[in-house]
């Protein structure tokens, strides 16, 4: 069964709504993920490039965003 906002954004953007249910899966894993990481005090990383910021959980140095490698010291939130 999907939920409502899965059949609004599947109508909005006529996507398939299997497809739909993925992508909101995704982005609720992910705002899931970054509270436990704002939670755990996790250390951070600002990309100089594209001033992305991300949680540093995985030890990646590279920007998700753009692919840019960062110097390794996290930033101060």
């Amino acid at each position: 069964m999907y939920d409502r906002l899965t059949e609004e954004l599947a109508r909005k953007y006529g996507l398939p709504l299997k497809q739909t249910e993925q992508i909101v899966k995704h982005a609720r894993d992910r705002l899931h993920a970054e509270a436990l990481c704002q939670s755990k005090k996790e250390p951070v990383h600002r990309c100089p490039g594209c001033s992305m910021t991300w949680y540093q959980v995985t030890f990646s140095f590279t920007c998700p965003r753009c692919g840019r490698s960062i110097n390794p010291s996290p930033i101060e939130k």
